[in-house]
């Protein structure tokens, strides 16, 4: 049986190099002067052990996140699917990362999706086609006071949360795929706006 070569840590780095694992870490974070010469030596330690920093870890240190959270009922209609690749091109502009949930329509497994993308620390939530009217009334209303929020065809009034809606036949799962890109670019620009200014905004694409 072939096993799979362990992933190098900033302890390994530290050792490689001869230095702290404080040293690594400030030469990786660049937030603290290292002298030019330790920060070559720590540079080629990571080099040779091909070591990738633990960015999930990193922002939990620092209580920031550039990671957004996306939940849909599925990805088998082609709007959905437009939606979420807008979405994951105009946040990565942005230099934000996307995990994705598939809800399935289902209310029990969209608290359990959106508390799940919440445990993993991430910056703002979108959520297309809420299942508001089948949820705790409270539910969507404490999570949009405690993190971004928008909605893509949802109808709930909740005074924090943002959202965007498409008009007529669109809203009701009919969207093209170029409907779909557009509330996906607008959902994005309203989650920026919240994540930066808290800013809450409802619009509805013709």
């Amino acid at each position: 049986m072939i096993m799979g070569k362990k992933n190098a840590t900033i302890v390994d780095v530290a050792k490689e190099a001869g230095v702290s694992v404080a040293t690594v870490s400030r030469v990786v974070n660049g937030n603290y002067p290292v002298k030019p010469r330790t920060k070559e030596v720590v540079t080629a330690a990571i080099e040779k052990l091909h070591y990738v920093p633990n960015v999930q870890a990193r922002e939990l240190n620092r209580r920031s996140s550039h990671t957004i959270g996306v939940a849909v009922p599925g990805l088998g209609d082609i709007s959905l699917a437009e939606m979420v690749d807008s979405i994951e091109a105009a946040m990565g502009k942005e230099r934000y990362a996307m995990l994705l949930g598939c809800t399935r329509n289902d209310p029990g497994q969209e608290q359990d999706c959106l508390r799940l993308l919440c445990a993993r620390n991430v910056a703002g939530l979108i959520v297309a086609s809420p299942q508001t009217g089948r949820l705790p009334e409270d539910f969507y209303r404490e999570m949009a006071e405690r993190i971004p929020l928008v909605f893509v065809n949802g109808q709930p009034d909740i005074e924090a949360a943002s959202y965007v809606n498409a008009a007529g036949e669109a809203q009701q799962g009919a969207a093209s795929g170029k409907k779909g890109s557009l509330l996906g670019q607008k959902a994005a620009e309203l989650l920026l706006d919240k994540i930066r200014y808290g800013a809450s905004k409802r619009v509805t694409l013709e």
